[in-house]
């Protein structure tokens, strides 16, 4: 059974207990199952990559990481890998010639001459893929072993019914269980009108959790015990999609005003939503991917049962997560703290152009400006303490925001209430 704790007074479900009190949870649950007479479909794996190849030793360098997990997925469907090189300049030539070497499938390998961002990334590799389903990951993730056959499998039993947008799986941050339990409107969340969105794919749902414990049925599969996904309507970074339903929404937006791709997947959800595809999130723990968010610094440690580690002498999840845990700052999609709230501003007034513009602008002047939140923050120690700096930033990502949007003439609609 879940175990229950005492935390300042309140009953806390603990993550790790929980996982470990259901066996069919962990990320080699499958391991002993013949699931050779299940349909996968061929699909087609997405990374887009920037200096995460910082190594000679390959074994060493992230995007390594991702790829193999790639490779050893078991019954995924798997038939190629394209790679969008977004103008690195470290070891990712060499880091894909070593491993293409002794692939079981073609890596296609795009080496753009200047970074332009991953949506413009992304767009070129759904050009180069030749499958209609496709599968995007970061390239600093790592997947459990079944992953792409747990996706496979709800995508393959939604699909009849429901026309779909993405279905996600959990993305761990350097663990390898949920951080926490949430109600499930609480997960994947995106109100337009009202502004408000919400990720936590790290989360677990509070009403799966309860019915796990009380013995209800909460099933895809009894035999295989895949979970029931439930709905969202907000994306991150890591899911599998129908290459058709992502053309159709127009791709991932390539002309963001912010130096990072922050807020871009959100915006592709927005689109999903006004066609009428319905996007999913599969909770269970073992289709995971542990996201390393390699080149930042903090004080985590790995949390939970390192399912990497076999005795050998290859790399654990907690090796991989110590080796991240070092601040870089010309990697992946990283920016520095003014790039990052003046892209957040901005994007969340494309993003709720629609109804909720005037309550996302009063919310971030109230909250980044005013109160300088942690709220505001992905992380608490992200801060911009000089109060001038912040309105700048504010001021700047608003005009540029509305400007692009064409909505200029109604800026003094949208002024926040000071």
């Amino acid at each position: 059974m879940a175990s229950i704790e005492q935390v300042n007074g309140e009953e806390v479900v603990q993550p790790t207990s929980f996982i470990e009190s259901f066996d069919f949870l962990h990320p080699y649950a499958l391991k002993g199952y013949d699931l050779s007479n299940y349909d996968s479909r061929p699909l087609s794996a997405i990374l887009t990559t920037y200096n995460r190849c910082p190594h000679e030793d390959i074994s060493l360098n992230p995007l390594q990481w991702a790829l193999m997990s790639l490779l050893e997925q078991k019954y995924s469907g798997l038939s190629e890998i394209v790679v969008v090189d977004d103008g690195s300049t470290d070891n990712t030539p060499a880091t894909i010639a070593q491993v293409s070497q002794n692939s079981s499938v073609p890596i296609y390998y795009v080496k753009k001459d200047s970074k332009e961002g991953i949506c413009r990334s992304r767009n070129i590799a759904l050009d180069v893929a030749n499958q209609d389903l496709v599968f995007l990951m970061d390239d600093d993730c790592v997947l459990a072993p079944h992953s792409l056959f747990g996706l496979q499998y709800t995508h393959n039993m939604l699909s009849p019914k429901i026309k779909l947008g993405a279905i996600h799986p959990p993305v761990y941050h350097r663990s390898s269980v949920p951080v926490g339990v949430k109600p499930s409107c609480e997960i994947g969340n995106l109100d337009v009108k009202s502004a408000k969105m919400s990720s936590s794919y790290n989360y677990f749902p509070e009403e799966i959790l309860d019915m796990l414990v009380t013995g209800t049925n909460c099933f895809l599969d009894d035999n295989l015990k895949i979970i029931k996904p439930i709905s969202v309507k907000n994306l991150m970074g890591v899911f599998l999609v129908d290459k058709h339903s992502l053309i159709t929404a127009g791709g991932f937006p390539e002309q963001p005003t912010g130096k990072t791709s922050w807020g871009t997947e959100t915006e592709l959800a927005v689109r999903f939503m006004e066609l009428g595809n319905h996007s999913f999130f599969q909770c269970d723990p073992k289709v995971q991917a542990v996201h390393f968010k390699y080149g930042f610094s903090d004080s985590t440690s790995m949390q939970g049962k390192d399912w990497k580690d076999d005795g050998s002498d290859n790399l654990t999840l907690a090796d991989m997560v110590r080796m991240s845990n070092h601040s870089r700052s010309n990697t992946g999609d990283r920016v520095g703290y003014e790039d990052w709230a003046y892209a957040k501003i901005s994007s969340g007034c494309r993003i709720f152009k629609s109804g909720g513009l005037k309550n996302w602008i009063q919310e971030t002047y109230d909250k980044f400006v005013v109160q300088n939140s942690d709220s505001f923050y992905s992380y608490p120690r992200m801060s911009i303490n000089d109060n001038s700096t912040r309105k700048r930033i504010w001021w700047t990502a608003v005009e540029d925001a509305v400007e692009a949007m064409g909505l200029v003439s109604h800026l003094p609609q949208y002024r926040p209430a000071i």
